[in-house]
């Protein structure tokens, strides 16, 4: 029998010898870690969406531009809390654009587990003219006209389901690895709302919201099965480069 005199200190408690090392902590919070990505993160809601998540503890923001040499967005996502190994391209208005990031998402070192949330955020603000401005004695105004609609109607629609597509492997995953719901959330907004259609402008825009909280509902029944919830959602009018400084909420708001 193991007997000492020794009075000078007491025993550690017992839980002492199971305290985990500075290892197993940091291999601990890297695996329950949550990812976060937000797809058009340049500016405005995005960029803001992602200082908030990087604010968060164990939480691994990735962020999507359409363009890494576009100006100083690097180093404006630098700056909001993303590494730049963590900052992807992609057009969401490009079926290619989508294959390169799912390829990119599979081969990223730090998602075996998948993606927890994904913010559909990129959009565009077609012309803000009212049928009588339009002009229809002009080729030239015909072309204007047909572009601007099949920029807004890709990029807002096709975009929420092509990103979808993009990131159904990684959204899905997060099931069998945690059992906890994945999110799909489509930046929405209420200039879709047949209710909201007093005013008669910005047609493109409208129709393209309508649409795109269309499409969410439907990924919505199809990815419930995988335990992937999915959501349209209205931010409010805000003060960005699209909304105008007159708007009623700032991003931080």
């Amino acid at each position: 029998r193991f007997h000492s005199t020794s009075t000078s200190s007491a025993p550690p408690p017992p839980d002492l010898w199971r305290r985990p090392t500075a290892r197993a902590r940091l291999a601990k919070s890297q695996m329950s870690a949550r990812a976060v990505l937000v797809v058009g993160a340049s500016r405005g809601i995005g960029l803001e969406l992602v200082r908030v998540f990087a604010k968060r503890e164990h939480t691994r923001v990735l962020a999507t531009v359409r363009r890494r040499d576009d100006g100083d967005v690097l180093a404006r996502l630098r700056a909001a809390g993303v590494a730049e190994r963590d900052v992807l391209t992609h057009d969401v208005a490009s079926g290619t654009s989508a294959v390169a990031l799912s390829a990119a998402l599979d081969a990223h070192p730090q998602l075996d587990a998948g993606i927890d949330v994904v913010v559909c955020n990129a959009g565009v603000m077609s012309a803000r003219c009212e049928l009588r401005d339009e002009d229809s004695t002009t080729a030239a105004a015909g072309v204007a006209r047909e572009e601007d609609w099949q920029r807004t109607l890709m990029t807002n629609v096709f975009g929420t389901y092509n990103t979808a597509v993009a990131l159904r492997k990684q959204l899905c995953e997060r099931r069998a690895a945690t059992r906890s719901p994945a999110k799909y959330v489509v930046i929405g907004s209420t200039m879709g709302s047949s209710a909201n259609a007093a005013r008669g402008n910005t047609y493109g825009y409208r129709a393209s919201k309508a649409a795109a909280a269309n499409v969410a509902a439907n990924l919505a029944t199809e990815l419930r099965e995988h335990n992937v919830a999915t959501m349209c959602v209205h931010p409010g009018w805000v003060q960005t480069d699209m909304g105008g400084a007159s708007a009623d909420v700032t991003v931080e708001q």
